[in-house]
């Protein structure tokens, strides 16, 4: 597919920048295209699948894979390229993000102490307070 919009491109586009604090699976994206973008032509399965792939090969969103081995995607916020850490609950789900000096700090820290290159966003995953507390 090349880098043409098509109607199908330009709702999953939008509804990823309403969304662009969030990672989203194919399947939050269709539900909330539906929910907030409704259209007469429901967006299959696979189209979502192409294009999100488009768009990632493109640089334009990131992918990153989530504990459940679920793709999830971001519109990229090409103001900055600092790369971002993420906690994700394995009990509730959510995904919390880390303060973007902390970020910065973990990262140096990272890159002057490990043989590691970071290239992409970090995933960091456990159980988050709110459900410690349960």
């Amino acid at each position: 597919m090349g880098s043409y919009n098509t109607p199908q491109k330009e709702r999953i586009l939008s509804f990823l920048y309403l969304h662009m604090d969030r990672d989203l699976t194919v399947h939050e994206i269709i539900e909330g295209i539906t929910n907030e973008l409704p259209d007469e032509n429901p967006i299959a399965e696979s189209t979502v699948y192409r294009i999100m792939n488009n768009l990632t090969q493109l640089g334009l969103t990131s992918k990153k894979t989530d504990s459940n081995r679920e793709f999830r995607y971001r519109l990229c916020n090409n103001d900055n390229n600092n790369s971002r850490i993420s906690f994700h609950c394995k009990v509730c789900g959510k995904t919390y993000h880390i303060d973007e000096k902390v970020c910065n700090s973990i990262i140096k820290e990272l890159h002057e102490n490990c043989p590691v290159k970071i290239n992409e966003d970090l995933m960091l995953t456990g159980v988050c307070s709110n459900c410690q507390q349960r």
